[in-house]
């Protein structure tokens, strides 16, 4: 399903392949697949398999979890640049 994920994404910037890209794309991600030991029977034949594993993988995932705002903005300060430097100086 990842190799969908970035068709989908260039599609949606404008850039499409020939069929014959499409099946080499494809190609080098079942080779991926195999070195990553997958067995083959779960390697998608075609981009268009890859597209209907990944719309069936959406629907059983669970859904984001909601995070309260004040969390969010914790969150966002802590990655700051001010409160990196503060935890390296503690160290």
């Amino acid at each position: 399903p990842f190799g969908y994920v970035n068709l989908r994404s260039l599609a949606r910037c404008g850039i499409h392949f020939t069929e014959r890209e499409l099946a080499s794309y494809n190609l080098l991600w079942r080779y991926a697949g195999h070195v990553l030991g997958i067995r083959e029977e779960l390697l998608p034949r075609d981009v268009h398999e890859q597209k209907e594993f990944f719309l069936s993988s959406r629907k059983h995932q669970g859904r984001p979890e909601r995070i309260a705002p004040s969390t969010k903005a914790e969150r966002a300060n802590a990655a700051s640049p001010a409160a990196r430097a503060s935890r390296a100086r503690r160290l």
